[in-house]
């Protein structure tokens, strides 16, 4: 599936075009596993029961099952990059302790970021680029100088 979502996202005819799942599994594992890989629309069925009558209520998920379904799919979202400025309750008590982007020494305007010029380190603050996106702003040109030891703000690339 992910051959075929890569492939087809960069086909000229698909350009701008969503991809999503149909899933008729059992369980929630594999709308998330969906979205890490791409999706971005999930449709699942619901049921209030599964021992209601229909065809679908065996397979469909029930209110909690769709919960925790939709917990995993913003973790996938999170892992992708698609993340939230805003802190689940349980981060919120570890939010000093997350990592930024910092130059590892004096950059000047117009160079080049790389791994020996920017390293993460604590704190997190809400204008920096946060440690999870070190990889892609690898290769990225610095907008400003940014001094040794300084924490990379949104802007600066």
């Amino acid at each position: 599936m992910k051959e075929i979502l890569s492939h087809s996202k960069n086909h000229k005819w698909f350009k701008n075009t969503q991809f999503g799942l149909s899933d008729h599994t059992e369980g929630i594992l594999i709308p998330p596993i969906a979205v890490s890989i791409g999706a971005q629309v999930i449709e699942k069925h619901f049921t209030l029961n599964r021992k209601m009558v229909g065809p679908d209520h065996p397979f469909a998920v029930e209110p909690d099952e769709l919960k925790q379904m939709v917990k995993n799919i913003r973790i996938a979202e999170v892992i992708n990059g698609k993340k939230s400025k805003e802190y689940t309750e349980s981060e919120e008590s570890f939010a000093k302790a997350r990592r930024s982007v910092v130059a590892k020494k004096d950059i000047k305007k117009g160079e080049i970021l790389t791994i020996e010029n920017i390293t993460t380190k604590r704190p997190f603050l809400e204008d920096c680029i946060p440690a999870m996106d070190y990889f892609k702003v690898i290769g990225s040109t610095a907008k400003r100088d940014i001094d040794d030891d300084e924490l990379l703000l949104t802007g600066d690339i």
